[in-house]
């Protein structure tokens, strides 16, 4: 009977120290979305088709 090789499972582990700095949304211009810029009329040049109402992204 052939000996079977099996290879040890190894894991590293890093620790490290980062810092981050969190602004708030409202300093760096994030606005919160407005229902007015959601109505049909301004969405309609976005569809694809006008029967399903898709819209493509790149």
């Amino acid at each position: 009977m052939k000996k079977k090789k099996y290879t040890k499972p190894q894991i590293s582990v890093f620790q490290i120290e980062s810092q981050a700095i969190l602004a708030p949304a409202s300093e760096i211009g994030i606005q919160a979305a407005q229902p007015k810029l959601y109505n049909e009329e301004d969405v309609k040049s976005m569809w694809d088709r006008s029967d399903s109402k898709t819209i493509w992204s790149d």
